[in-house]
């Protein structure tokens, strides 16, 4: 294999981050991000600063616009707030979000309603104490939007409830439960239900009530789709119960796919829903507008359907 020429990246090459540069010159990513805007208010030896330069130089690092935003930062640090740190999903938002904040060159602080509470973050933004903040949408999250917008400081709302506020990013149910219904067509199913979501997603009690209830209806359905894959853990299990095969006498289809998906019995076919990516684009939205700027953003990049083993053609 012949070498990349100087100078030039290969074609799989992957983008320098201002993480990368900063391991290279041996300093905290937020001195990176200081030297790259030309804070003022940054104070280093002349030396620190050269090996930072020449770390830049080496790496062919090249900030970009959201790099550049983080010059009118106060602190260097974006808040983030999820209901359930045990919740798969939001531990991959959060994963997705710290990555972006990162190469941004800021942290990241989390919490959740284990901790001090939702409260205390935004008495923190309010104070000037973190920049801006991110909030996972739980049942109650919406409770303390009202204060968020009198902050004068940005937030966001990663709303798995469907997008509701001024300020939000979501996922794309829309083209989840299309691809979902798309699946189940190509099967041969032409009678296809949709169990009813919660507000703020499924739980193990929630899938079992709803297909229990979809059961004494009596539905003609031969698929039915469930919105995530911990309300489908309730569903079979209430199928389950009354002796209802999966995928013989009824095929069933999650949306936002989770690893426990792969190790259930049968295997549940779910679609996949990007959640990192969820996380990243809350943080890089976050820094690059203002508080007064309505955001409504859908996510749709990764979005797939993972097919296993507990859809099949009708009976």
């Amino acid at each position: 294999m012949s070498p990349t020429a100087p100078g030039r990246r290969g074609p799989r090459a992957r983008r320098v981050t201002l993480a990368d540069v900063a391991a290279r010159a041996h300093v905290d990513p937020s001195v990176v991000s200081k030297v790259v805007s030309g804070d003022p208010s940054l104070r280093i030896r002349p030396e620190t600063r050269r090996r930072v330069l020449a770390a830049i130089r080496d790496t062919g690092y090249r900030p970009n616009a959201l790099a550049r935003s983080l010059r009118s930062a106060r602190s260097g640090m974006l808040g983030m707030f999820v209901p359930d740190f045990t919740d798969a999903a939001s531990a991959r938002i959060v994963a997705g979000a710290e990555t972006a904040a990162a190469e941004l060159g800021m942290l990241l602080v989390t919490g959740s309603n284990t901790g001090p509470g939702l409260r205390r973050y935004v008495e923190l933004l309010g104070r000037g104490r973190i920049d801006g903040l991110l909030l996972v949408r739980d049942e109650q999250g919406s409770g303390v939007l009202g204060e968020l917008e009198r902050s004068g400081v940005p937030w966001l709302l990663l709303d798995l409830a469907g997008g509701q506020a001024r300020r939000h990013v979501v996922p794309d149910d829309e083209r989840a439960a299309a691809l979902a219904v798309t699946h189940l067509r190509s099967l041969g199913h032409r009678r296809i239900a949709q169990l009813p979501a919660r507000r703020a997603g499924g739980t193990h009690g929630h899938g079992a009530t709803a297909m229990r209830a979809f059961l004494r209806r009596g539905s003609q359905a031969t698929a039915v789709i469930v919105p995530d894959v911990v309300a489908a853990t309730g569903a079979l299990a209430a199928l389950r119960a009354v002796g209802r095969s999966v995928p013989g006498d009824l095929s069933v289809v999650a949306l936002r796919d989770l690893p426990p998906a792969a190790d259930l019995t049968p295997p549940l076919t779910a679609v996949r829903t990007p959640f990192g990516d969820l996380g990243r684009r809350g943080v890089e939205l976050l820094v690059r507008t203002g508080a007064d700027r309505p955001v409504a953003e859908v996510v749709s990049t990764g979005v797939r359907l993972v097919e296993r083993g507990s859809t099949g053609p009708p009976r």
